[in-house]
């Protein structure tokens, strides 16, 4: 086994490792089971308050695979969670119901996979953009793995994970002009949270200028995403018609009002370095990434009027973005040989690189 196998499985050990402990924060502060109007057994069964009740991505898959469950094994979950005082002191401390501890099982292969998914996604992302040390990229991995548990305010919800992944995928297929498994990855993706839409105004920034002999073409790719998303929002507001709660939360009066009562030093330090981070060298940056911090914008805009605005798990689809550009201006000051990929354009529009 050659040297560069040797560290290929070395980092896929230190990655799942990484993604194991960030998984259990994030079970564990603040859970997955926490708010009244999202309860894992709810949002599973299809009982949930509206707008959690059409992030339908995991409740699917976890009903599918209990399908195939013997209910002799569930059964015996069941009576281990409830018989067995080690098992019910954890159960306990995650708030987790043991009648349903199959469904969290299952819950937890899906929303672990995805979370490995997406840091794979992520890097297959950057070096799309950028050509570097390969031990920079893997510690930028680790790193923004590490990160992660900074968004675990106020509540976790089952579909974050799955959100990150299908956003990054999707990312990752739009600037590669996969097309087909673009659109794979966006129908999954609206499924399990509406925000995947914000992928069709990156679409839309990004290429309006590059398919300039081929406007067919992009109005074509345009009319599938529209289609799609209006298409799935159509059949989770008939399904979850009858379900209490309304197609949005309005929240601009209520956690937001804090907003009129300033923010402290460190609030405003941090910030302020991001936006530094972001913002060095920005001509040098590639096109893509820097047209999808557009979406920074609208997602603000939405966790404001429906969000609280502090909740930064909220802003999951423009993290891998600004893992991205701040990337390689941390490459930059630290002198690290990081060069821009010239990717050139597939459609013939005469427009070369993003």
């Amino acid at each position: 086994m050659n040297n560069l196998v040797v560290k290929k499985y070395f980092f896929l050990f230190i990655l799942l490792l990484t993604c194991l402990y960030v998984f259990l924060v994030f079970l564990k502060t603040p859970g997955i089971n926490s708010y009244d109007r999202s309860k894992f057994s709810d949002m599973i069964y299809g009982k949930a308050w509206k707008p959690f009740v059409y992030r339908v991505f995991v409740p699917v898959s976890v009903r599918l695979i209990t399908s195939v469950i013997p209910e002799s094994v569930q059964s015996k979950l069941t009576d281990f969670g409830k018989e067995n005082p080690s098992a019910e002191r954890v159960l306990s401390e995650l708030n987790w119901e043991a009648e349903y501890l199959t469904e969290y099982l299952a819950a937890c292969v899906i929303m672990f996979a995805t979370l490995f998914a997406f840091a794979i996604f992520l890097k297959k992302f950057f070096k799309l953009n950028f050509s570097a040390p390969e031990w920079f990229v893997n510690l930028l991995i680790i790193g923004m793995l590490l990160a992660l548990p900074v968004f675990y305010i106020n509540d976790n919800y089952i579909y974050d994970y799955p959100s990150l992944l299908f956003f990054t995928a999707g990312l990752f297929f739009l600037q590669r002009q996969n097309w087909k498994l673009f659109l794979i990855f966006f129908f999954f993706g609206l499924w399990n949270k509406e925000t995947t839409i914000l992928l069709t105004l990156i679409f839309l920034i990004h290429y309006r200028k590059h398919f300039i002999t081929e406007k067919k073409k992009y109005l074509t790719l345009l009319s599938l995403q529209l289609i799609i998303f209006i298409f799935i929002k159509l059949i989770l507001s008939i399904a979850f018609k009858n379900n209490p709660g309304t197609f949005v939360e309005f929240h601009l009066l209520d956690y937001n009002k804090i907003l009129l009562n300033g923010y402290n030093i460190i609030t405003f330090t941090t910030i302020l370095f991001l936006i530094l981070l972001i913002g060095y060298k920005w001509n040098e940056k590639p096109q893509f990434p820097k047209d999808s911090l557009w979406i920074a914008i609208p997602l603000f805009l939405l966790t404001l009027f429906l969000g609280f605005f502090n909740e930064l798990r909220d802003y999951y689809e423009v993290y891998p973005v600004i893992v991205l550009l701040a990337g390689y201006t941390t490459a930059k000051i630290f002198g690290i040989n990081i060069i821009v990929n010239k990717l050139e354009m597939k459609d013939k529009t005469g427009q070369a690189g993003y």
